[in-house]
């Protein structure tokens, strides 16, 4: 296209060739490989995928790429030629060399071990002899799937396969490639590119306009974006390797720019030393970003009080002996207590657990419902200084038993209409019926008072 403006400014068109018409690429790229051909490859490569490819869990593969943040990173000279010298090694390019090492931060950044991301085809490799010269819409972005459990050998000879085959289908409708999947309707495959582009220009950063003083054009603005949340771009100077990163928020552009450098440069690392690591094993974090992880994000300590629960309990009743602590029910059957309230239930129920012998370290059965009951045998088995072990009393009455034969418990609380009276037997059990007339007159002569400030448990 540039050489034609060229030669257009300098009044020498008369050299150009006949214009290729579009349309005979149209026609190649629609008869070249039929529909079955490219959904019988699709079925082999992805008809197991049941779940979208997407880095950090971002989705939306329609935005527009105005919150686009982008980063821009060269690979160290030293790096770059350490990396040619082991691409020639294995015999494969560094474009297989680079969708390797994307895999490995897309199984990171996903959690999966064979990830799918799009990779871009310049779409005229395969497309007749005229598609050098014909302006028009070539490039297409295909998915590529990865086995990330692969060893980093094995990893580049299936790459550089994968991308052979590929190039066979670089005119496939990605509709096609979608629809073999197990994805729901809707979902998108993949959320992230990999554009590895041969691209000399970008040693200097320059945009290869023509070379003549007098053409008289200027770059004032050029930018790059795709509807894909997440882009990365691979410019192969000849010589070294420049990344550019674009990521919309909540990811940050710069940390997966990191991210794929560290890969990048422990493939080079795990490749020299032939050490048949597997390629999820490959650090992605370099020490920063490790020390941030393992430190900076896991410094959670805090002082806490050297307190208890039923001592916090009643701190709150003390402050707020009239407020609604819980609430059960609605209509005529709504039944409410305050927090006063409430303490003194489960401080009576507490000191009768205490005369049946509990104490700390013991286990307590609690069979029932929910109710408000439910809640104060909870705490008072708290305040009483044991742990309690709750049972739905749903449960089978076998279930019930066996867990009770296993867990051995001190007591069971519970109501005559909630379990079986010989529930437990023979296992040395005391049971606290609550609605026993008789259990409800020794309640109602317990202490109000926590059984720690009376001094009938000690503390731990």
């Amino acid at each position: 296209l540039l050489d034609e403006v060229r030669a257009h400014l300098e009044h020498e068109e008369g050299r150009l060739a006949e214009p290729a018409p579009y349309r005979d690429f149209v026609a190649y790229s629609r008869l070249a490989v039929s529909a079955e051909q490219h959904r019988t490859y699709f079925e082999r490569v992805l008809g197991d995928v049941e779940e979208p490819t997407a880095p950090y869990g971002v989705l939306d593969t329609h935005g527009d790429g105005s919150e686009t943040g982008e980063t821009v990173v060269e690979l160290a000279a030293e790096v770059a030629e350490r990396l040619r010298a082991q691409t020639r090694r294995h015999g494969v390019s560094a474009a297989a060399f680079f969708h390797l090492a994307w895999a490995r931060v897309a199984a990171a950044t996903t959690g999966q071990t064979h990830p799918v991301f799009g990779t871009v085809l310049l779409g005229r490799m395969d497309a007749g002899g005229t598609a050098h010269r014909t302006p028009g819409l070539y490039i297409n972005t295909l998915p590529i799937r990865i086995d990330a459990t692969q060893t980093l050998d094995q990893g580049l000879g299936t790459v550089q396969a994968q991308l052979g085959e590929l190039l066979a289908h670089e005119h496939a409708p990605l509709a096609l490639a979608q629809q073999v999947t197990s994805l729901p309707a809707q979902s998108p495959l993949f959320t992230s590119l990999l554009n590895y582009r041969h691209s000399p220009a970008a040693a200097s950063a320059q945009v290869d306009l023509p070379e003549s003083e007098n053409v008289g054009i200027e770059i004032l603005y050029a930018s790059e974006r795709t509807n894909y949340p997440l882009t990365v771009s691979v410019d192969d100077t000849g010589v070294g390797f420049r990344f550019v990163v674009q990521a919309v928020a909540p990811m940050d552009s710069g940390v997966v720019c990191g991210l794929f450098e560290t890969a990048v440069m422990n493939l080079v690392v795990g490749l020299e030393e032939r050490s048949g690591v597997v390629l999820d094993r490959v650090p992605v974090l370099d020490d920063r970003q490790r020390e941030l992880v393992l430190s900076g994000w896991n410094d959670t300590a805090r002082e806490v009080p050297a307190t208890t629960l039923p001592d916090l309990f009643e701190a709150q009743a003390a402050r707020t002996p009239d407020a609604a602590a819980m609430v059960f029910g609605g209509g005529t059957e709504r039944e409410a207590l305050s927090y006063a309230e409430l303490n003194a239930r489960a401080n009576r129920l507490a000191h009768l657990l205490m005369a049946e012998g509990v104490g700390p370290e013991d286990l307590v059965a609690i069979c029932l419902p929910r109710s408000v009951d439910l809640v104060v045998s909870l705490l008072a088995v708290v305040k009483a200084g044991a742990a309690y072990l709750p049972l739905d009393p749903d449960y089978p009455v076998e279930r019930l038993a066996a867990t009770l034969a296993d867990g051995r418990p001190m007591a069971l609380i519970t109501t005559s209409t909630t379990t079986d009276a010989g529930l437990g037997a023979g296992i040395g059990m005391r049971r606290v019926v609550l609605d026993d007339p008789a259990v409800s007159g020794v309640l109602s002569g317990m202490s109000v008072v926590d059984p720690v400030r009376s001094g009938h448990r000690p503390e731990h």
